[in-house]
């Protein structure tokens, strides 16, 4: 665990932390969650997590996140995201590129542009922007139609 003495944060990785994605991971197989609290914490820069990442602060710049992300109740996040999949109970703002699933809790607000396969938007959440799905790799020698974009508002 990193404590950062005085700033009212903490990072800790937390070892054989579930994942979302059961295709990814097989049961029982460890990996590792990186999860960021603090109420007066501010982030800012650019992160690359190899597994997933749990934010509980304020968070900006660019996130990588070879897992999931999951972005709390007490989380702000206003940044460009590329992840496998994610999971918004708290605020985000921004372009988000996910290769797997985008869900948006009741509790979740979120204003952007968000990019992927499967987007679930739950009963109470709220959702400003434009969603684009994520297309199937083209075979050889064919042209992809420009892929289809949804602007919502809730």
């Amino acid at each position: 665990m990193i404590d950062a003495r005085g700033t009212g944060f903490a990072i800790e990785p937390i070892e054989e932390a579930p994942m979302a994605k059961a295709d990814t991971v097989t049961p029982g197989t460890p990996c590792t969650l990186l999860t960021v609290t603090g109420q007066a914490a501010k982030l800012q820069g650019r992160f690359d997590v190899t597994d997933s990442l749990h934010i509980e602060c304020e968070v900006g710049g660019e996130i990588r996140v070879g897992g999931q992300l999951l972005i709390g109740e007490n989380g702000n996040v206003s940044a460009d995201v590329h992840t496998g999949d994610a999971l918004v109970h708290g605020c985000y703002t921004g372009n988000m590129v996910a290769t797997g699933t985008v869900e948006i809790t009741a509790t979740g607000r979120v204003v952007g542009t968000i990019e992927t396969d499967s987007l679930v938007i739950s009963k109470g959440a709220s959702f400003n922007g434009t969603v684009i799905r994520n297309q199937a790799p083209a075979s050889a020698g064919v042209t992809p139609a420009a892929p289809p974009r949804l602007t919502a508002s809730r």
